[in-house]
């Protein structure tokens, strides 16, 4: 599930996905962008 919401919105995965995992990525992005703090966290899981 990782690489869903790591996966940037440039290649738009979404036709990869079913519609419950497109809102999960969607979701998921928001609160990537919303919290900056865990910007060290997710290279972190990256890696």
């Amino acid at each position: 599930m990782s690489e869903i919401f790591l996966t940037p919105n440039k290649k738009r995965p979404s036709h990869k996905l079913t519609g419950a995992a497109k809102i999960f990525s969607q979701i998921r992005l928001r609160e990537v962008k919303g919290l900056k703090d865990r910007t060290s966290y997710l290279c972190t899981l990256r890696e």
